[in-house]
């Protein structure tokens, strides 16, 4: 194809029946791109399968034409164009889902909240209680948001926080020059007290946390009661009811010396020699 025809085809090119047009922009100030839009949508989800870790952020497509809902950003490149909201595959920058910023809608089946929280939740619709984690920066970003997509959705979140936000400790608002050194320690010890709660931390992890942090480790009678080997593959599921004598890890036939696991007896025997 010559860059003539090309330009001619561009130029004739239309996304949707111009004498319908207007009716539908009644209810949709994007009805005349909707029905293409829409469509790349449906098969970019259909066809590719996200990573585990999913980006999502607004961008400006740039364009000066006519448009009610044209943005103005002055930190973008282009700084005229049309908003998109996109969740895009963290490691191979495809977009898997992404939706047009058209401002308030007219009355109808495309009127949406446009808050944060509303569109974060739409853009994960499709990989809900999938596991994954999800990172957006401060725009996107707040306590109660999180909770939910955790609790809710099974996803994590991974975000920049707002100094206005009313759950963020106004310790962490302060100038670094006003905290006295060593303020956010505090906090950091508040959160491994209650991390060490947690009955699948490995032992070494819980022992390693209670010498940091200076607390007593309460004792769980172990012997007698059943628990999964931790040495062997967790596909195995291989249960033992013996403990190893040192650091209390559940150990099978397998992995057992004569009372403590084969790390400790390996351990014994170095510091033997």
């Amino acid at each position: 194809m010559s860059l003539r025809r090309f330009r001619l085809l561009l130029r004739a090119l239309r996304f949707d029946d111009s004498d319908t047009r207007e009716d539908r922009k009644k209810l949709d100030k994007v009805a005349p791109i909707r029905e293409m839009f829409d469509g790349f949508i449906d098969r970019s989800k259909n066809y590719y399968n996200l990573s585990s870790n999913v980006t999502i952020d607004e961008m400006l497509e740039s364009f000066r034409g006519r448009c009610s809902f044209r943005q103005y950003m002055p930190n973008k490149p282009a700084k005229y164009g049309i908003k998109v909201h996109a969740s895009v595959d963290s490691e191979t920058y495809y977009v898997y889902n992404m939706e047009i910023y058209a401002g308030q809608q007219p009355e109808g089946p495309y009127k949406v909240d446009n808050s944060a929280s509303a569109v974060i939740k739409r853009l994960i619709a499709p990989i809900s209680k999938s596991g994954r984690n999800i990172t957006c920066d401060n725009w996107y970003t707040s306590f109660p948001l999180a909770n939910d997509l955790l609790k809710i959705h099974n996803l994590t979140m991974v975000g920049t926080v707002r100094k206005n936000k009313r759950e963020r400790p106004p310790l962490f608002t302060q100038k670094l020059k006003e905290r006295p050194i060593n303020s956010t320690k505090v906090l950091v010890l508040q959160e491994m007290k209650k991390r060490v709660q947690t009955q699948s931390i490995p032992i070494q992890i819980k022992n390693r946390i209670h010498e940091i942090t200076g607390t007593k480790q309460e004792k769980f009678e172990k012997q007698g009661v059943p628990g999964r080997c931790g040495y062997c593959d967790w596909r195995k599921n291989r249960k033992t009811k013996t403990v190893c004598g040192i650091c209390e890890t559940y150990i099978c036939k397998e992995h057992s010396g004569q009372t403590v696991c084969v790390n400790c007896q390996n351990s014994i025997e170095e510091h033997s020699e």
